[in-house]
């Protein structure tokens, strides 16, 4: 099997001061990116992290080889660049893709994001990796002496010019390679659950549910973020160096779907009903929203997953509190 890595140091966050306070903001926004096909090993994650320079996706597109390069474009981009196309194609020997989830198949490494916001409880703000892998491992005996690689946060352990701490170095991007490909999607999902289960999750005040790992950024086709930020007015970052501990594979199929009863108090705890959370599929428990792959616009009505609808129009004129996500592929820029 293999992963994915994008090998091009623009893709990065710029980290900035203004007004004494710590902005970020995406280095540079592409709508393409030549990519890099690499053998799914925890080793080749760690070169990949400790080089500094590479952006690593933790799928990968059925029919490659290792060394293979692959041109990736933006979802618009490619339509119209090649309007005919309807699956990833080769022109010579460069193969032409999306960077998309129904592209990319799963490898058996994947990633845990670790993000510590205002609103983590301060007993898990300054976990250390193997306080982490312990936690973890409260909750699904499974972890217990898996291998693993780790790396802290770009944006932390961030200080001014004067040594003026801004950013703790709080959060890391957690890698494990499972036995089975197949069932890790499964088995984040789960996992999730049974965190929220375990009282190891905590809220913002928009009511918004996050535990020790993030679902979203687990994504097989999604950007794991390795590459140093760019440090402007004389910022300065200090974290502990990458690791990677010796293991063994994680045995993902050990941990059990939920129950009924299970089901039933996350749909009590996340405020939905019990059948919001089950999936035709048993293997698939749950869905907290629903979603059908249209692009979002400003008057895009969105349904959630306690059943309300908004638009992100509306969401981002309210009340409620806001997070900066960026989009790294833009359909309108090339540089």
């Amino acid at each position: 099997m293999y992963i994915t890595v994008v090998r091009d140091e623009k893709i990065r966050k710029k980290l900035r001061l203004e007004n004494g306070q710590l902005v970020k903001e995406p280095a540079a926004n592409l709508a393409e990116y030549m990519a890099l096909v690499v053998l799914a090993t925890l080793e080749m994650i760690f070169y990949a992290v400790t080089s500094s320079s590479c952006t690593i996706i933790t799928g990968f597109i059925s029919g490659v080889i290792n060394m293979q390069e692959i041109r990736l474009l933006s979802k618009e981009r490619f339509s119209q660049l090649y309007p005919e196309a309807i699956a990833p194609f080769y022109i010579g020997a460069q193969l032409v893709a999306t960077k998309t989830k129904d592209i990319f198949v799963q490898s058996s490494v994947f990633l845990f994001d670790f993000d510590v916001n205002k609103f983590t409880p301060e007993k898990w703000r300054n976990l250390t990796p193997a306080e982490y892998i312990n936690l973890l491992s409260s909750v699904f005996s499974g972890f217990t002496g898996v291998g693993y690689v780790f790396n802290y946060g770009s944006s932390a352990g961030i200080f001014t010019a004067l040594g003026i701490e801004l950013k703790p170095a709080w959060g890391f991007h957690f890698y494990i390679k499972a036995k089975n490909a197949l069932d890790i999607e499964r088995f984040i999902t789960v996992l999730y659950a049974k965190l929220i289960l375990a009282e190891i999750y905590w809220k913002n005040d928009a009511g918004k549910i996050y535990t020790l790992i993030d679902r979203v950024a687990a994504s097989r086709e999604r950007f794991c973020f390795e590459v140093c930020p760019l440090l402007c007015d004389g910022l300065v970052r200090n974290v502990p160096d990458p690791q990677h501990i010796q293991g063994c594979e994680l045995d993902t199929e050990q941990l059990a779907d939920l129950t009924e009863a299970e089901l039933e108090q996350l749909a009590s705890i996340m405020g939905v009903k019990a059948n919001a959370l089950a999936g035709s599929d048993s293997k698939q428990l749950m869905r907290l929203s629903k979603h059908d792959n249209k692009m979002l616009h400003p008057d895009t009505i969105v349904t959630l997953a306690n059943n309300t609808q908004t638009t992100p129009k509306d969401f981002y004129a309210s009340a409620k509190s806001h997070e900066s996500c960026y989009a790294t592929f833009r359909n309108d820029i090339q540089r």
